[in-house]
Formats: structure tokens, sequence, C-alpha cells
């Protein structure tokens, strides 16, 4: 089967340390459609709020991924528990969603150990964010997050490209900084017209990405986006890796 959302239904909304699966970049903006896996998946519905899955696939080099996922719900909180193995990797993770008053509070952690003959290409390593939305009455949506990514750099090193943003990534490697910091506000003017702005900061090395992006619904099955992608930084810092980029580009969607 088609695998295409395993692992997120504590869905942080930009890292998601959990998803095995599914590792994929906020810069690509035709995020929300995830490319999937081909995988095998049994989940067995132990209550009515709680549930066990368990997933299984293979890549093309005979690298498997196996997991197994516990979600129950406590005091209004989506709770789970994940074990596996990812690669070269045993992991053991966990995840919340909920909300604190109106503020939605999620969070996502995975802590990765090599297995037993591994330790060469592999090490130890932890991924972990956090972040928090609220909608006001008047629609206007904020959001922030921040991700924790031990395999990261605090120091000058490879950096984003816009033209393969998911290059490397996974749910152990999330970021090529150590530490990163998202913003992001929404606001829908009217029915057919949405603006939203969103930042990411590396903390170290003071690089940044600034995604302003313009949504139009045309029709109500055809939608016109237009978005800018701009990375700020000194070259060789994460977002600035070749000095400041600026791009932009549009894409036009039909729902049927």
């Amino acid at each position: 089967m088609e695998l295409e959302s395993y692992y997120t239904t504590t869905n942080n909304l930009v890292w998601n340390p959990n998803d095995l699966f599914n590792a994929f970049s906020y810069i690509d903006f035709d995020y929300e459609e995830r490319p999937g896996s081909d995988a095998i998946l049994f989940t067995w519905y132990t209550s009515g709020t709680s549930s066990l899955d368990v997933a299984l696939k293979s890549d093309k080099y005979g690298n498997t991924t196996a997991a197994a996922r516990y979600l129950f719900n406590i005091l209004d909180y989506d709770i789970q528990f994940i074990g596996g193995k990812n690669a070269n990797d045993f992991l053991l993770g966990g995840g919340w969603s909920g909300s604190i008053g109106d503020v939605s509070f999620r969070g996502e952690g995975s802590y990765f150990t090599p297995l037993a003959g591994k330790e060469r290409i592999s090490k130890n390593a932890v991924s972990a964010t956090v972040s928090a939305d609220y909608t006001f009455k008047n629609s206007l949506f904020i959001h922030s997050a921040f991700l924790f990514n031990s395999s990261g750099t605090t120091v000058s090193g490879s950096g984003i490209s816009l033209l393969n943003p998911t290059n490397n990534l996974s749910a152990k490697n999330l970021s090529m900084g150590k530490y990163e910091l998202f913003g992001q506000v929404s606001y829908p003017v009217n029915p057919i017209l949405n603006i939203n702005f969103a930042c990411m900061l590396n903390p170290s090395d003071g690089s940044s990405y600034l995604g302003p992006t313009t949504t139009i619904s045309l029709q109500d099955n055809l939608e016109l986006m237009l978005t800018g992608q701009l990375l700020i930084g000194k070259t060789g810092s994460e977002y600035g890796n070749i000095g400041n980029t600026y791009a932009g580009f549009g894409r036009l969607r039909w729902s049927f």
C-alpha cells in the first residue's frame, strides 16, 4: 500500500521526528502532497481512542524500516509512543498533540542508537521539536516551532538548495543546523485570498529562510499560489550556502 502519513497523528506542521516514512522539507512548497512510501501497514484499533500500528518498508538498496506505534488519548491529549528500526539505527520516541487553553500545543521526539555492528556508520542522536499555534477570532493564524537536532552543526557547513530541499532529510536529521526556529503568520483576507509569511532561522550562523505566499481561489477546484523563497545569510551558512538567493514560484492546482 502507499503509506503517506504514518506517524503523523501528532503532526507538527514543520518537523516530524516521529515520521520515519515521509520526511519532508517545509521549503518544498508542494510538501502537502507527500510522495508516500510503498509499505505494509497493520492497524489494530484497541479501543475507541487507542490503536496499535505496525509498518514495514524496504528500499531498492535493501534497507528496511520497521516500526510500531501505540496511540491513545488522555486528558484530551493524543499521545503516541514508537519504537523500531530505521536504516542503521534502533529508535525510541514519542509525541503529543493537545492544547493549553485555546493554544494548540504539539511535540515529538526520537532517540536513535546504532544497531550492533553499525557503530562506524552511525551514532547516537536525538531529534526533537515543540510547537504552538493559535487562531484569533478574525481568523489570523500564528505559529511558532523549535527543533533540536543533535546531528546538526553550529558552524558553517553544507547548506539548503532550493533545487533539492529534501536532500538527505530523515527523521534522524531534519535540518543541517543543530537548532532551528520557525515562525508563521497567515490571514484569509477574504474567502478567495489568503496571505502567508513564514520564516526559518538558524540562530548559530544567523542565516534564515523567508517565504511570503499568496493563495488565490480562482474557482471551487482551481487554485493559484504565488510564493517567494529568500535564502539569506553568509556564504557557507545553512540558508546562505552560496550567498543570498532570491526566487519566486507559481503553482496552478486543479483538484478533482
